[in-house]
């Protein structure tokens, strides 16, 4: 169970939930498949949550395959590009994979005119939380100086890179 802690600074008051809720928006799952011949640990009786959890704290794990029957997870230090794609012929799908949502930093670098959505007031963290949350969203573009991030549906591989802003100003960052 979630408990809500309460916390005062200076008069104010800000409710907490515990750290397990992050770990949900993390994940992209792909049903009935698995990265077959990868596995790094295997944890038994377990809940996809706390897969997700046992992946996140782990610096090397990259994706799960999660026994839907068996409750138990096999962490991998692998994505699914990394082996050539996920297996799907499994008799019965037994299996989902689940990989971590996680970005390539390159920077003084940004997609030119290719921005779907442009939030202001907004840290990498919140750029890359609104990134995970939007299906379409495959790269995003952060203004260093002026807390800005424009969401693309391109990637750098679609349409390419310009890296020769006048001041460096922004940081690229793409799903992997």
């Amino acid at each position: 169970m979630i408990k809500p802690v309460r916390i005062v600074f200076t008069g104010v008051f800000f409710l907490l939930l515990s750290m397990q809720v992050l770990y949900a928006g993390e994940y992209r799952k792909h049903s009935n498949a698995a990265i077959s011949g990868h596995n790094v640990e295997q944890l038994s009786g377990v809940s996809v949550k706390q897969c997700k959890k046992a992946c996140s704290s782990r610096k090397w794990c990259k994706s799960f395959d999660y026994y839907k029957d068996g409750a138990k997870c096999d962490l991998s230090n692998k994505h699914q590009q990394d082996v050539g794609g996920l297996k799907t012929n499994y008799s019965g799908n037994p299996y989902d994979h689940y990989h971590r949502k996680t970005y390539r930093k390159i920077s003084n670098a940004a997609i030119s005119g290719h921005n779907t959505e442009q939030l202001s007031g907004a840290s990498v963290s919140k750029c890359k939380k609104a990134c995970n949350d939007r299906s379409w969203c495959k790269s995003f573009d952060y203004y260093k100086n002026k807390a800005k991030c424009d969401l693309s549906n391109k990637s750098r591989s679609q349409v390419g890179l310009k890296k020769n802003y006048k001041g460096n100003p922004y940081d690229h960052y793409a799903k992997q």
